[in-house]
């Protein structure tokens, strides 16, 4: 199909640039207008829950920086988040704009270990993942 004729271009055009890629097998296209449908029904899940602000700083997926309170507690910001464009690259260079940082990726495999070491500054930054791939 034309999608997987366009989905081996990217593939064969990273893996020339010496970009590592990997397709990530998924049940639902998460951040992406197939989440619309589930989107007043999580609004409502979220709203049922207690939210605060956070005690420890993180950087939001969905803006690429550090999370603020009102963003954390707002129900919108959650729903926003479920449908929004995941800015991995943005949070990246945000969290490695102070040196020294040590990046640990959580759970199996190496993929976001390797992205982040593609985009390590000379900082003193160090990539770390946590689990063996599971392959």
């Amino acid at each position: 199909s034309g999608d997987a004729t366009a989905i081996a271009a990217v593939e064969a055009e990273l893996a020339a640039r010496g970009v590592a890629c990997k397709r990530l097998r998924a049940a639902h296209a998460f951040h992406s207008l197939m989440m619309e449908p589930a989107l007043a029904a999580f609004a409502d899940a979220v709203a049922a829950v207690p939210r605060r602000a956070p005690a420890l700083p993180f950087v939001s997926n969905l803006t690429g920086d550090w999370i603020a309170d009102d963003q954390a507690t707002s129900v919108d910001y959650w729903v926003r988040h479920l449908r929004g464009t995941v800015r991995f690259s943005a949070g990246l260079e945000c969290v490695l704009r102070a040196p020294g940082r040590v990046l640990i990726e959580v759970g199996p495999g190496q993929t976001l270990s390797a992205l982040a070491r593609q985009r390590r500054p000379d900082n003193g930054a160090v990539v770390v993942p946590s689990l063996a791939h599971p392959d």
